[in-house]
C-alpha cells in the first residue's frame, strides 16, 4: 500500500495568498501611517507655534546658541562681533531684542534661531 497525501482544503495553517503580496500590503500600510502622522504633525505645528509664549522661544534659542557662544575669537573676530553688536543695537521699531553671534567658519551661511538669536558664519562677511 502506497501513501497518498490528501489534498488540504480549508486548512487554517496554510495560506493561499502570496507572501510577497502580503508584504507589499503591510509596507503600504506602514507607509500610509507614517505619511498620516507626518501630515498631522505639520498641521499641529501651524496651530501650536503661534501660541508659544516668548519665554519658551528664548529658552529654545539659548539651547541652540549655547554651542556658538563659547567659540574662541581671534582679534579680527572680536572686531567683527563688535560691529555686529552695534548693528543689532540700532533702534528697531518692533520692540524685539536681537542678539547676533559670529562663528569663525569659512562657510557662507547664516541662520535665525528662536528668541531673536541670529548666527552668522564669518565666511559671509
Amino acid at each position: 500500500m502506497r501513501y497518498k497525501a490528501r489534498e488540504l482544503i480549508n486548512n487554517v495553517n496554510v495560506s493561499r495568498a502570496s507572501p510577497v503580496k502580503e508584504l507589499f500590503i503591510l509596507l503600504g500600510g506602514v507607509f500610509g501611517i507614517i505619511l498620516a502622522v507626518y501630515i498631522a504633525l505639520g498641521f499641529a505645528v501651524d496651530l501650536i507655534v503661534p501660541k508659544l509664549p516668548p519665554s519658551i522661544e528664548e529658552s529654545l534659542g539659548k539651547l541652540f546658541t549655547g554651542m556658538y557662544e563659547n567659540t574662541e575669537q581671534s582679534p579680527a573676530g572680536e572686531r567683527l562681533q563688535e560691529i555686529l553688536d552695534k548693528l543689532s543695537d540700532e533702534d528697531i521699531d518692533n520692540g524685539l531684542d536681537y542678539k547676533v553671534h559670529l562663528v569663525l567658519n569659512p562657510e557662507i551661511n547664516a541662520m535665525a534661531l528662536p528668541g531673536g538669536n541670529i548666527v552668522i558664519f564669518s565666511g559671509i562677511i
